[in-house]
């Protein structure tokens, strides 16, 4: 599934100013209107809002949050399902965020707009877009003044910086919605605004399986295989070579076929199945699934044929590893890897 947000035009937008979490600011009129906007500043918007969005990284909302009667997805439902207006959209979110969030997330401004255009697959759709701007940054403002100039100076939230964000498109809403989302603060952390706030998780489609079915592939090749047996680097990239290649040629993924194919005794082929129903207890179609091209493109960094020599040299191998040669030199009593080649680049 694709998004494409070229088309995409703001109708609405709602903004709620997060000031040491006080509801009332500005006379309590943050989010009692929608705001007027000029051209050129629709047009600012629309690149500040979606420019960071990673469209390529889909979520879902889970099926935890999806239960729930006071949540960010119910709050949405109800309103694509036309029950609420869109200020009073803005405000339960507002709302929302305050009460599971407010130890986390920093001050700022929550925006909340309308987008008619998006595309999913081609197809025009509704979305609606949540972000959170944080870091505030000075400005300097020279103004004319007789013959000269003066400068004044303010705080505001810069337009190429925006912290949190996501585009909610009303399409297979009870799947959890098509979600992009993105959390540039906390960067690896635990993210509050995707997790505690929204509460989403990978959209479980054939790249989500594809990618992570490759991740356990590696895992059981390099880490969980040897803490049974002993594994040479020539038997794991034999492994990472025809894992590629499976996925590379096949159209559909199928565990058994695939371990017929990789792996070379019914003993392996055992464990792996065991370590793939472990690592996704809980989560369905696993077995089975349609292969994903750009998954599997994304995937090749996983397999990368790596070979670490004590602590001063790393060899990393692209191509066949068979052009690679191990020895041992009797005079310096070490051992060595032989690199054959046709021509230096």
């Amino acid at each position: 599934m694709t998004i494409d947000v070229s088309e995409a035009e703001i109708e609405s937008v709602a903004i709620y100013r997060l000031d040491s979490w006080v509801e009332e600011q500005d006379g309590g009129k943050s989010m009692d209107e929608e705001v007027s906007l000029s051209p050129e500043i629709r047009q600012l918007l629309q690149r500040f809002f979606l420019a960071p969005l990673k469209l390529e990284e889909l979520y879902s909302f889970s099926p935890g949050g999806m239960e729930e009667d006071v949540s960010a997805y119910a709050i949405v439902k109800s309103y694509f399902e036309g029950k609420g207006g869109f200020v009073s959209l803005a405000r339960q979110l507002a709302d929302l965020l305050k009460e599971v969030a407010q130890d986390t997330l920093q001050e700022g401004n929550l925006y909340v707009a309308r987008f008619v255009g998006v595309l999913i697959d081609g197809e025009k759709t509704e979305a609606l877009g949540l972000f959170k701007s944080e870091t505030r940054e000075v400005f300097i403002n020279p103004v004319a003044e007789g013959n000269g100039f003066r400068l004044e100076y303010g705080e505001g939230f810069g337009i190429n910086r925006m912290d949190r964000g996501c585009l909610i498109c009303n399409v297979e809403k009870n799947k959890g919605f098509v979600v992009s989302a993105f959390d540039h603060v906390a960067k690896g952390r635990k993210a509050p605004w995707l997790e505690s706030f929204l509460d989403l998780r990978e959209r479980r489609d054939s790249k989500f399986y594809t990618e992570n079915t490759v991740k356990n592939i590696k895992e059981f090749i390099t880490k969980e295989l040897p803490r049974k047996k002993e594994v040479s680097k020539d038997e794991e990239f034999e492994v990472m070579d025809k894992t590629m290649e499976y996925f590379k040629e096949n159209e559909r993924f199928d565990r058994q076929e695939y371990e017929q194919a990789v792996f070379p005794d019914e003993e392996t082929r055992k464990e792996f199945s065991d370590f793939l129903s472990c690592q996704n207890d809980g989560l369905d179609d696993w077995d089975q699934f349609p292969i994903s091209p750009e998954g599997v493109k994304k995937s090749s960094k996983f397999l990368k044929k790596v070979i670490k020599l004590d602590k001063d040299f790393s060899i990393h191998i692209y191509g066949n590893a068979n052009f690679l040669q191990k020895g041992f030199d009797q005079e310096y009593g070490l051992k060595y890897y032989k690199i054959f080649y046709t021509e230096e680049h």
